[in-house]
């Protein structure tokens, strides 16, 4: 999560600039490259891909059908304000 200065992430398939308001959830085993400057302000987090397939089973009654994905880039919007909320 970018506080201040941003930085890029390649995933193979697409190429993203992320900037404050922003951030990048990586799925599990996922391939990928970041590139940033030195003075970039970041808050880094890593969740247990396990402990997030049981808070999905607890909250929909039923577990994953397939191992959690992600779209690397998460844009400021209505989701991505109540996961910062919980930070």
């Amino acid at each position: 999560l970018p506080v201040r200065g941003s930085m890029r992430i390649d995933d193979g398939e697409r190429r993203a600039s992320v900037a404050p308001g922003m951030g990048v959830m990586l799925s599990p085993g996922a391939r990928f490259a970041i590139a940033y400057p030195q003075h970039l302000h970041r808050i880094l987090m890593r969740v247990s891909a396990e402990a997030l397939a049981r808070h999905y089973a607890l909250m929909t009654g039923s577990a994953p059908a397939a191992p959690l994905r992600f779209a690397p880039v998460i844009r400021d919007g209505a989701p991505f304000v109540a996961l910062k909320r919980q930070l």
